[in-house]
C-alpha cells in the first residue's frame, strides 16, 4: 500500500504542479519533502496530498478502514512544516531513510530527551 500511496501523491504532484524531492514513509507517518512554488500554501499542498490519497486508499481497500480506523480517516490533522535553512542533500537523506534503522539526525537536530530537559 505504501507504494500505491506514493503512486497517488505523484499523481496529486503531476496535477497541481508542485515539486516532491523525497519522499519516506515510517510506520504511521510520511515525510516529504515538498518545492511548492508560489502557488500553493503548506496546508493547501497538504490538504491536496492527504485528502486525495486518503480517499483513494480507503476508497481501493476498504479492509483497512474496517480493520485500523473504526471509521475515521486515514491521516490525522497534524503537519511539521521547515522552510530550507537546513542543507537540501542532508535534509533529503533523512527524509528518504525514514522506513530503515539508519534513520540519521540533521546537524542541530535534538533528540526528545534533550528537547524535553
Amino acid at each position: 500500500m505504501q507504494g500505491r500511496c506514493e503512486e497517488i501523491f505523484r499523481e496529486v504532484e503531476s496535477r497541481h504542479g508542485f515539486r516532491l524531492h523525497e519522499i519516506g514513509f515510517d510506520k504511521n507517518h510520511v515525510h516529504i519533502d515538498v518545492d511548492l512554488g508560489i502557488r500553493y500554501s503548506v496546508e493547501d499542498v497538504a490538504k491536496l496530498l492527504k485528502g486525495t490519497s486518503g480517499y483513494k486508499l480507503l476508497k481501493e481497500f476498504p479492509e483497512m478502514k474496517r480493520k485500523y480506523f473504526w471509521g475515521s480517516g486515514l491521516w490525522g490533522s497534524q503537519i511539521y512544516f521547515d522552510s530550507t535553512g537546513r542543507d537540501a542533500d542532508e535534509m533529503r537523506t533523512y527524509v528518504r531513510n525514514q522506513a530503515g534503522n539508519k534513520k540519521q539526525m540533521l546537524k542541530g537536530q535534538a533528540t526528545i530527551t534533550q528537547y524535553l530537559a
